[in-house]
């Protein structure tokens, strides 16, 4: 008698603890999950080489030419690469 008066009395706890976790019923679950990147991943590696190839040549055109023909990239026009560069650095804070 006693352990069923000991389980009544538990499961009345349990009610009242999930009454009062009831109060924080998450309403829109969209708002706490972590959106997803959209559009293609950034790789910076291609404008730091272009910063070196630009001390080393004088010139962003020249680095341009010299990188957008390098065989190992995929093929970007010049001017697509120096508009990029110049978004990358303007980004950077070195305008």
């Amino acid at each position: 008698m006693e352990e069923c008066v000991s389980l009544i009395n538990e499961h009345g706890r349990f009610l009242q603890e999930g009454m009062s976790l009831a109060q924080y019923k998450i309403d829109n679950i969209q708002t706490f999950m972590p959106k997803k990147p959209v559009g293609r991943p950034s790789s910076k590696s291609i404008y730091q080489w272009m910063d070196y190839l630009v001390s080393e040549l004088g010139s962003k055109n020249k680095a341009a030419n010299y990188a957008s023909d390098f065989p190992g990239l995929d093929a970007i026009k010049p001017a697509s690469l120096l508009r990029e560069y110049r978004k990358y650095r303007k980004a950077k804070g070195e305008g």
